[in-house]
Order: structure tokens, then sequence, then C-alpha cells
């Protein structure tokens, strides 16, 4: 069952933002708009290359490869600093499950086992269309979603995002006797953010996806707004320049 949505709450003024001065914004604009054959960042996850670094300017849509980099320059980061135990799963994932099931999607998680994170990331690419965002909780037991474009839906009874919820539960009880060789004891309840910030286009839904996962992987309030944007473009192509979280 999914649980009302909390009231929004009074916010302490955010922390600063980390500065991108005059010579990072020229390296940021080379690349940006440079060479599209050049490789910034090459691993098993992604693969980007200039022209991937295109879609980070203004008004252009975020593909895979910049999704999955920044996700996991997010992991990285939480497991250097010793912050919340994160597990961001790729792209991919989610749209196999629900196209293809269960055993098909785990091939991407490996060994990986998912129940020893506190939460896992887990971004949804809707029909090459939209981007947004679920979160597994295995503290509070509780998957929830987070959309910048919710009016997408408008009084929509079942929205496309109810049958993830159904697939990722299911996930999760074949997953945990396949882990542990126990049923999963607890079902996780469903919750959907109704009070997330909301995008004012239809280009930027994959910056929003990043920075609400970034926000979660510190238990943070999501601090920002459509002007924040064009700000974490270039901190999002600064991180694939330095192949690391810019903080």
């Amino acid at each position: 069952m999914e649980r009302e949505p909390s009231e929004p709450m009074e916010q302490e003024s955010p922390p600063p933002r980390p500065v991108i001065t005059p010579s990072m914004e020229e390296a940021i604009n080379r690349a940006r708009y440079g060479s599209a054959d050049l490789v910034y960042f090459e691993n098993q996850n992604s693969n980007i290359t200039g022209k991937q670094m295109h879609n980070l300017k203004d008004g252009e849509w975020l593909d895979d490869e910049i999704i999955n980099f920044t996700m996991k320059a997010i992991q990285e980061r939480n497991e250097t600093k010793g912050l919340r135990k994160i597990f961001c799963i790729l792209t991919f994932f989610l749209p196999k499950l629900l196209q293809r099931g269960y055993d098909v999607s785990t091939r991407l998680l490996g060994k990986t086992n998912v129940f020893e994170y506190d939460l896992l990331i887990i971004p949804l690419n809707q029909r090459k269309k939209h981007w947004s965002l679920f979160a597994v909780d295995n503290i509070k037991k509780q998957i929830s979603y987070y959309d910048s474009c919710l009016a997408l839906y408008g009084t929509a009874e079942s929205p496309p995002y109810t049958k993830c919820f159904k697939a990722l539960q299911d996930f999760l009880e074949k997953e945990h006797l396949k882990q542990n060789g126990t049923k999963l004891e607890t079902l996780y309840t469903t919750f959907t953010d109704r009070n997330v910030p909301q995008q004012d286009n239809g280009n930027d839904c994959g910056v929003f996806t990043c920075q609400f996962a970034e926000c979660l992987s510190r238990d943070a309030p999501f601090r920002l707004s459509p002007a924040d944007i064009p700000y974490f473009r270039k901190k999002m192509t600064w991180e694939i320049l330095i192949k690391k979280f810019y903080e």
C-alpha cells in the first residue's frame, strides 16, 4: 500500500555549493562544445565521448552514459567518505526487470547482495523520453519514487510507475530468497514523493534525477529548482573531466 506524502517541512539554508572557477568553466565549455569523437571516460559501465558531453549543454537531454557515470560517482564518493551505504543500480536494470523478468535483470547485479546496503538507487528511463528515480530503503523497508515531472501523469488512476513498484517488490522477494535462503519477512511499503522539485521544460529530467540521487545518498532534503540546473550541468561535466564526484 502506498502511504500518504508527508507535508513539506521548513528547511534551513542549503550549504554552499562547490565553486566553478573561470578556468574550470573554460574546460567545461571545451568539452561541451568540442569534438564529438574525443573519449573522456571509459569503463564497463560508461563510455563517454564528446557526443555525450554535448548533451550536458543547456536544453539537451541526458543519455544512459551520463546517468550511469554520475550515479557511480555518487556511490564511490559515499564509499570514500564513509557516508550512507548505497548501491546505484545501472539504468538498464529496471527496463530489463519490467520487460524480461527477474532472471535476466539480475545478471546486471553480479554477486552483489542488495540487502547489504542501506539504500538502492535505481534510475528509470521511460520509453526513452523521461528520467525518474526509484529508491529502495532497506532500513525503512520502503520503495520510493521521485519524479521531476509528475504532471505528465495528471490524474491517471494507474500511472506508469505503479507497475514498477510491483516489479521491485517481486524482485526483492525473489532476491532475498536467493541471497539469504529465506523469505522476505516484511513487504516494503511504497511512496510517491509529490513534494519534489519540478522541472519547467522537457529536457532537464536527467539532471533532476541525478540530483535527487545525490540528495538521497546523504539523506538530505532536495534543495534545487529549475534555476539551478545550468550550474548542475556544468558540475556534472566537470565531474566527468576529473573522473570523480566534485565537492
